[in-house]
């Protein structure tokens, strides 16, 4: 099954029209809108897997407006304000302003061609070490404030999160970033409901120990073994605030109802990956299509 999921790995990488796109239409937000803003979500993380035919492909950026110094009650600025400066740099740009600019907190949403989508986040980076309440975070200068969906600020600590990822890749062998990318394919069919975020973390905090135990005990590394190890190990954490250790990012919690779903679908999966060792290949590659979806291939 190696080269069936080498070509899987292949399908999933984001084709080159798509990579040009990004490349494209970041240079045109830094050109046009904030000379400081860089790639954030997945494309930062250098996790996202190509779209399905006729979905939309997200590119998030985030537009870095000044740094974060006090609130409201002490002279700072209000999310609706931040939204509605970025809002407003969309609307008197002659590039943007056609896109029919969209507030949809935390994001202004720009919608272009060929069903790709760019979404704005205006933040602040943090200076001020606090929250509205006053609970104190540390470090402080490092995370950005940016709008949430309630009208307020939340602290998103883009850059460690990406920094964690890419370490725990490292940890891994290479091997975590093409196992969340399998992950989230998965997820399309089976899980739907997930946050990408929440299973990428969970990923992180999983694979680089299965990898390690691997090499120390001579098991040799599977992207099969790892997948089916992945979801007994995470089947019990999905009921446990979900984050990356250190990060200022708000934990992820799954809702109880979700929380059921989701682990009994994660139990399925392990049950189907587990039944497959004795199984011809091509049993197994018509099983594994039903776990993946079509970017499995079903040839060579």
């Amino acid at each position: 099954m190696h080269a069936h999921f080498a070509k899987l790995r292949q399908n999933l990488e984001p084709n080159p029209t798509f990579s040009d796109i990004i490349q494209t239409r970041h240079a045109a937000v830094r050109q046009q809108l904030a000379p400081d803003s860089h790639l954030i979500g997945s494309l930062q993380r250098k996790t996202r897997i190509q779209p399905l035919q006729g979905h939309t492909f997200d590119i998030d950026i985030l537009v870095v407006l000044d740094d974060f110094r006090g609130w409201v009650s002490v002279g700072g600025v209000t999310a609706q304000a931040a939204l509605a400066h970025v809002h407003g740099k969309a609307m008197e740009s002659d590039r943007y302003s056609v896109k029919n600019p969209t507030v949809d907190a935390p994001t202004i949403t720009l919608q272009f061609a060929s069903n790709v989508k760019v979404e704005l986040v205006p933040a602040y980076r943090d200076q001020v070490g606090h929250g509205p309440n006053g609970v104190p975070h540390a470090p402080s200068g490092r995370a950005y404030w940016i709008p949430d969906s309630a009208g307020g600020w939340v602290l998103a600590d883009y850059d460690y999160d990406a920094e964690y990822i890419s370490a725990a890749n490292g940890l891994s062998d290479g091997y975590l970033v093409p196992v969340i990318k399998i992950l989230k394919a998965i997820k399309r069919l089976h899980f739907p409901q997930m946050k990408s975020f929440a299973l990428e973390i969970l990923a992180a905090n999983i694979i680089p120990g299965l990898v390690s135990h691997y090499k120390n005990t001579g098991v040799p590394i599977t992207f099969p073994r790892l997948l089916r190890d992945f979801f007994q190990n995470a089947q019990n954490r999905l009921n446990q605030a979900i984050a990356i250790p250190g990060s200022l990012s708000q934990p992820i919690i799954v809702p109880l109802g979700d929380v059921i779903h989701i682990g009994g679908q994660f139990e399925t999966i392990r049950t189907l990956i587990a039944s497959m060792d004795p199984l011809a290949d091509g049993t197994r590659v018509e099983r594994w299509r039903t776990i993946v979806g079509d970017p499995f291939p079903a040839t060579l």
